[in-house]
């Protein structure tokens, strides 16, 4: 049966991510004022683990993912997409 949650008296986290750009743009088309600024990929990872007595490796829950950002500049702000 897997685990949906973590308890314990300590706790520990790890988080990590690597961005590759992809494209970098930051030019819009002709004179119309919205511009692509960049596509990203991004590649993460995210463990933790909480104890109250010795540690033991059941202890440690993690992931692993990846997602692309698109960034758009759309006046009067700038936009970001995951």
């Amino acid at each position: 049966m897997k685990r949906t949650t973590l308890s314990g008296q300590y706790f520990g986290l790890l988080q990590a991510e690597y961005r590759v750009p992809i494209i970098d743009v930051d030019r819009g088309v002709g004179s119309v004022p919205a511009m692509f600024e960049r596509l990203v990929a991004v590649v993460f990872t995210d463990w933790g683990m909480a104890w109250t007595n010795p540690l033991t490796i059941e202890d440690l829950a993690g992931s692993i993912g990846a997602t692309l950002i698109t960034s758009f500049h759309l006046p009067p702000a700038r936009h970001d997409f995951t």
